[in-house]
């Protein structure tokens, strides 16, 4: 597939907003589940009954279609295509013939997918027209078939996402929430906890669902600065740092909240509905944590370049 870079005039542009908005940074850290990097088991998470209720609302003003144009997914031929003979989806079966960072099986009422992510081959010696080195992240979506007499996982989605070889520690980390009775798949791109600028760094979050003709489908996609995403079992709960009102505003923080739900009509068509509110959601409230790894970093000796989103 394509893969999708920022010009250096975006990256410039989001400097300038970081530099407005410093007086925002600061918001507390929220929880990580997990243990470590390419970590393919799930975390221990409170079963539904027991995950607190989201308040935000689905009713009022504001209803509309999710927001699908960030997606890193699509299904263009363009990359080489994967097919790997096995009885029934597995992560375990696939790492039999590769070793991915990250995998997960997602179990619907109208068919299963897989979801299997690694880290691409990238050269700190190469570098783009800002100087910078980027890390590839290369995604396969997977649906059971039995083609030629042969059950095989067949690659249905590519994704690609890449990161900046800078500072900025980063991780993606594959959440999986049980929502109206159907498993969703949720790719999170974010700063890994500690990073003390919020605002160095474009969040990105991903939610996979099956459609009714089994098919893995987009339903939404976001950027956004400390992005944070939560379930209660009924609806998936997206925050990011928000603009104050003014400097000058009584609260020290803000933030946007995305309450996103599928439609009565067809699972691959999401709704959301913006708000906006004093606290950030908890990270990881109510998915188990299927996997987790961190973009390698520049730890010592080596400056950031000036722009942002890296």
């Amino acid at each position: 597939m394509a893969r999708k870079s920022r010009s250096s005039a975006s990256r410039t542009n989001r400097a300038v907003l970081g530099l407005a908005v410093a007086l925002l940074i600061g918001a507390g850290s929220a929880a990580v589940w997990g243990d470590g990097a390419g970590s393919s088991s799930s975390s221990s998470v409170p079963t539904t009954s027991s995950v607190p209720k989201l308040n935000d609302s689905v009713n009022g003003p504001g209803g509309r279609n999710a927001e699908t144009s960030y997606s890193w997914f699509d299904h263009g031929l363009s990359v080489e295509q994967s097919d790997y003979p096995m009885k029934e989806l597995s992560c375990e079966s696939l790492a039999d013939v590769i070793t991915p960072d990250v995998c997960a099986v997602a179990t619907t009422s109208h068919g299963d997918f897989m979801l299997a992510g690694s880290e691409g081959f990238w050269d700190e010696n190469e570098t783009d027209t800002d100087g910078l080195s980027n890390i590839p992240f290369d995604m396969t979506v997977f649906t059971m078939r039995t083609d030629a007499q042969t059950p095989r996982a067949v690659s249905v989605l590519d994704g690609f996402v890449e990161k900046a070889y800078t500072k900025n520690k980063a991780q993606v980390e594959l959440f999986k929430a049980r929502i109206a009775g159907d498993d969703v798949l949720i790719v999170v791109k974010r700063l890994a906890d500690g990073s003390p600028d919020a605002y160095s760094f474009s969040d990105a979050v991903q939610i996979i669902a099956a459609s009714t003709t089994g098919a893995p489908t987009v339903v939404a996609s976001y950027e956004g600065s400390g992005l944070r995403v939560g379930t209660d079992g009924s609806k998936i709960v997206v925050s990011a740092l928000r603009y104050k009102a003014t400097e000058d505003a009584q609260e020290a923080t803000w933030f946007s909240r995305i309450t996103l739900t599928p439609s009565a009509d067809d699972p691959a068509v999401w709704l959301e509905h913006l708000s906006s509110g004093p606290s950030p959601v908890v990270n990881g409230q109510g998915l188990t944590l299927m996997g987790k790894h961190i973009f390698p970093w520049v730890k010592f000796g080596k400056d950031d370049p000036t722009s942002a989103n890296v």
